[in-house]
């Protein structure tokens, strides 16, 4: 159709966020995807933000993190990053010759915001951890092995990861799923589990590492939800309550 984002001119960008006062280390981590995510639709409402400011060369699955969160607190369609989206070499090519309507420079601070508006619960005693919102990746489970390796959850805590079934065949394929099944994880395909019949535990207090999730759940579920790295999720899980890496919010963020 000749209409919305089918457009050249309705693909410009509208507004400018800036990173630059972000540590370099910190957008090497997937956290702060789904937390930019989380703040840029907030910001953004249903206008175009372009992103200046992060490395150029950025995992799919960190885009992908950014792309459900910002959908999901603001109707962001469609979004640039300078240097990284095709649309957006430069911001001069993001903005189509024109200026930003507004221009936000994101700090730590906001950040923490974002983190908070993520959090509904106090750190305690878990019932569930929930990750694969958007569906976990190949990479993103051979990230997650290590964390589990040799390792169990705590007994009477559920353990839920959300996939496609193609990546899940391939994760059996590989022999994952059986070292998940050892840890006490269930891997399920084609759904999430803020809505899913196949989960019948997602009750109490839950812990997530998808901004998308811990937006959701607390409104569809009535659950209590915990926002944290992949590392904390699975440590939290190990424990049976919520652990804070401390390198990575007293060190990074507050």
């Amino acid at each position: 159709p000749y209409a919305g984002l089918h457009l050249d001119e309705e693909r410009r960008g509208d507004i400018l966020i800036r990173t630059d006062a972000i540590p370099d280390d910190w957008k090497n981590d997937n956290i702060f995807y789904h937390l930019l995510g989380h703040y840029a639709g907030q910001f953004s409402g249903r206008r175009i933000p372009v992103i200046s400011g992060l490395p150029p060369q950025k995992t799919m699955d960190s885009l992908k993190a950014l792309s459900a969160a910002a959908a999901t607190s603001g109707g962001v369609a469609m979004w640039h990053a300078q240097g990284i989206t095709p649309e957006a070499k430069t911001l001069d090519h993001a903005f189509q010759g024109g200026a930003p309507g507004a221009i936000l420079e994101l700090t730590s601070a906001l950040l923490a915001k974002a983190r908070q508006d993520l959090t509904s619960a106090a750190d305690g005693p878990l019932d569930m951890v929930a990750l694969g919102t958007p569906h976990f990746s190949l990479t993103e489970f051979e990230r997650l092995m290590p964390f589990i390796d040799g390792r169990r959850l705590k007994p009477g805590l559920a353990f839920y990861i959300s996939t496609s079934r193609h990546v899940r065949h391939e994760a059996a394929t590989r022999g994952w799923l059986g070292d998940l099944e050892k840890f006490g994880a269930t891997v399920i395909a084609d759904t999430c589990t803020y809505y899913s019949p196949a989960v019948r535990r997602c009750r109490g207090h839950i812990m997530t590492n998808s901004a998308k999730w811990a937006y959701y759940a607390p409104g569809m579920l009535g659950v209590e939800v915990s926002f944290g790295s992949l590392a904390e999720c699975v440590e939290s899980a190990v424990r049976g309550e919520v652990w804070r890496d401390p390198r990575l919010w007293t060190n990074g963020l507050p």
